[in-house]
């Protein structure tokens, strides 16, 4: 049999998708105590360590002037000997860190809360780690009132508790911590320990974005974006989105990219979309680097070039997206910036495809019907065109004609191996 593969179906997209409104999104980069679902953002660990620790002991008071004072029961002076003990004789670290800790001395108790919910130089214990955390925190620390919370979000050192949590986030947040009230919207966000509010979400997004938080200004973009918990606004959702895109935020960067690309919140202009795709793809944002490589593949906003389509879909593809795939398989299929190669081309939709996307399962099941970089196979044809048709109507032309070709059993086999297809997430 010969099926016509109907022109432009094998070729790379042509959509930039739609604008990101995921919460998981922001979780990204929001990794530093464990994967904490309400996140740690990247600044925020390194502002909970005291100053003290990253000075070096004064020049002008020696080691011994130090555990002079620290003999004599000086708080300051027993935490900066166990830090200048902590590269070269731990154990006396911990013993002055802790006769500090003992008396009250927040940054020791962190310290020592660091110390040992992330094993730095200790063996790792969560428990002994709250409990300095704990400690600090009873005093007013807001960074260590944010550190139990986290604690009490993950499950770190005490039974897991989600109210709990927003709890102690709250307490920080009044106090102007931003990384709480960050954490404080996601929760609203995704009505996690406490009822999910988008109004109340964007009302501590925005707190913390107005104090530079980079993961906020993204998020409160989102909001204003798809319109939830506030009045939907694309000019705004670009204004907060160019705050934390220029701060480096690679998800606003591309957010940004694809304002400019659709003309949403600001005048069209795909050479200021190629900018800053080129900005968040470089810093590896799979939407970027897939999208980028459509500019290149369109000629939009850049001179056509498909060797560089082919590469930025490269990047995406390898980290599992399936656009980029879907891109990368027609690019192979058609010897647009590659060598053809029909075999690698099946590799690609065949990836793709295995994560639901309609053009590739299409396109996959018309080179099994044609025998195009694999051995024809009626059966298989007939299951990817099936699941395609399922999605969409116009693809659905071409199973009545590899009907015709098939027994009662092939189709029986075809329409069980559709029914059996569950789509899989590549990472």
């Amino acid at each position: 049999m010969v099926l016509r593969i109907p022109e432009g179906r094998l070729t790379q997209p042509t959509t930039l998708g739609p604008p990101l409104g995921n919460f998981a999104m922001a979780l990204k980069t929001h990794l530093l105590l464990l994967v904490v679902w309400v996140g740690l953002a990247p600044h925020a660990w390194a502002e909970e360590k005291p100053k003290q620790q990253e000075q070096p002991v004064a020049e002008f008071e020696s080691p011994t002037d130090l555990e002079a004072k620290a003999e004599k029961g000086d708080p300051e002076s027993q935490f900066r000997l166990g830090f200048y003990h902590h590269d070269q004789d731990l154990p006396q670290a911990i013993k002055w860190y802790r006769k500090a800790a003992d008396q009250g001395h927040v940054s020791s108790q962190k310290k020592l809360g660091n110390m040992y919910l992330l094993g730095e130089n200790v063996p790792e214990n969560a428990t002994e780690g709250f409990k300095w955390y704990r400690r600090a925190a009873e005093q007013g620390d807001a960074g260590s009132i944010f550190l139990v919370g986290a604690c009490y979000g993950e499950g770190l050192g005490v039974p897991k508790d989600e109210t709990e949590a927003v709890k102690w986030w709250r307490k920080a947040a009044d106090q102007g911590h931003p990384t709480a009230q960050y954490n404080l919207g996601l929760a609203y966000a995704k009505g996690r320990g406490i009822p999910k509010d988008q109004t109340e979400a964007v009302r501590w997004w925005r707190k913390a974005a107005q104090q530079g938080d980079e993961s906020s200004q993204f998020l409160l973009g989102v909001m204003y974006s798809n319109g939830s918990g506030v009045v939907k606004d694309k000019t705004e959702a670009v204004r907060w989105w160019r705050k934390a895109a220029d701060q480096g935020n690679a998800s606003s960067q591309t957010e940004l990219g694809v304002a400019y690309a659709t003309g949403h919140g600001v005048p069209k202009d795909e050479a200021e979309a190629v900018k800053w795709y080129r900005k968040a793809a470089e810093q590896g944002d799979i939407r970027a680097q897939r999208n980028l490589g459509i500019m290149y593949s369109n000629g939009s906003g850049v001179i056509k070039d498909e060797t560089e389509a082919v590469k930025w879909w490269r990047k995406a593809a390898d980290q599992g997206d399936a656009t980029a795939q879907l891109g990368l398989g027609g690019s192979y299929f058609n010897g647009h910036g590659v060598p053809k190669d029909e075999a690698e081309a099946v590799k690609w939709y065949r990836k793709a495809a295995e994560q639901g996307d309609a053009t590739a399962q299409k396109n996959l099941g018309l080179q099994y019907a044609l025998g195009q970089g694999v051995p024809i196979d009626d059966v298989l044809a007939y299951k990817w065109l099936l699941l395609a048709g399922a999605q969409h109507e116009e693809f659905r032309k071409a199973i009545p004609i590899i009907e015709k070709s098939l027994t009662p059993e092939q189709r029986a086999e075809g329409q069980k191996l559709a029914r059996e297809f569950k789509p899989v997430v590549q990472k």
